[in-house]
């Protein structure tokens, strides 16, 4: 019996965390898990950088995919646990990141070690 394909998520969707991006490489992982077609093509570079900026390596990440088949929000927990929680500021740069946009000007200043404190 053929399993039901499983769609494709927008890369816009996002879950609790909020980070662009995350639920469509999820969806591609549990795509290719259940033999259905899901190559990442150009979004393969964005996919990563989302990962490298929310601190798991892509190994790691895939293999948990692949071995455990989370739901997305199980998915979204395990990043959280994996990585001792995801800022805000986190998020605000991987969006930018995945829209091709500049960061926040208070973000930037921020990141740029103009923030102090």
């Amino acid at each position: 019996m053929k399993s039901a394909t499983i769609p494709l998520a927008e890369p816009a969707e996002t879950g609790v965390i909020g980070v662009l991006q995350l639920k469509r490489l999820w969806s591609r992982a549990m795509r290719q898990r259940h033999g259905q077609p899901a190559d990442a093509g150009a979004e393969a570079k964005v996919e990563h950088a989302v990962l490298d900026e929310l601190g798991v390596g892509l190994e790691q990440t895939m293999q948990h995919l692949f071995q455990a088949g989370p739901s997305f929000s199980e998915f979204e927990q395990w990043i959280v646990e994996a990585t001792a929680g995801v800022s805000g500021i986190q998020v605000v740069r991987i969006n930018a990141i995945v829209a091709g946009s500049e960061c926040p000007p208070e973000i930037a200043h921020w990141l740029g070690g103009g923030g102090g404190g």
